[in-house]
């Protein structure tokens, strides 16, 4: 597998989120399908609108997904968090892992005690990143 150097990376992100300005990240229940072309097979809980540019950099090689603050969205319908999908073009370009703070794993991490959510109260991303690691 190819490794990849630190300075093809930013450029790759950036390229790649830029089709996603005025997008939208949709947070979906269920199974996180295999590619973001895959139909999601959940219910469609919250979607945020991204800004334009739809993201920035930390400074240490990590790209912010969103540039809002604060990042929140009212939850559509109910039920447990499974992945999120970043669109762009109405077209499914990225899914992500989702946790929640203290769980602090995920590639965006909600303000929730869990990943059970309820219609009709707000749901806050705290954080987005991706990072393309050296394989």
């Amino acid at each position: 597998m190819a490794r990849i150097a630190d300075t093809w990376k930013q450029p790759a992100l950036e390229a790649g989120m830029a089709v996603c300005d005025g997008g939208t990240v949709e947070f979906w229940s269920g199974i996180r399908p295999l590619t973001p072309a895959g139909a999601p097979s959940g219910t469609l809980l919250a979607t945020f609108t991204l800004d334009t540019p739809s993201y920035s950099w930390n400074g240490s090689g990590v790209l912010l997904v969103g540039t809002a603050s604060p990042w929140v969205a009212l939850i559509a319908n109910s039920g447990t968090i499974g992945f999120a999908r970043v669109k762009g073009g109405g077209v499914g370009q990225l899914d992500l892992t989702v946790t929640t703070v203290l769980v602090g794993t995920g590639d965006i991490l909600v303000d929730a005690a869990d990943l059970d959510v309820i219609a009709g109260r707000v749901l806050q991303i705290v954080s987005a990143l991706i990072n393309i690691p050296n394989v």
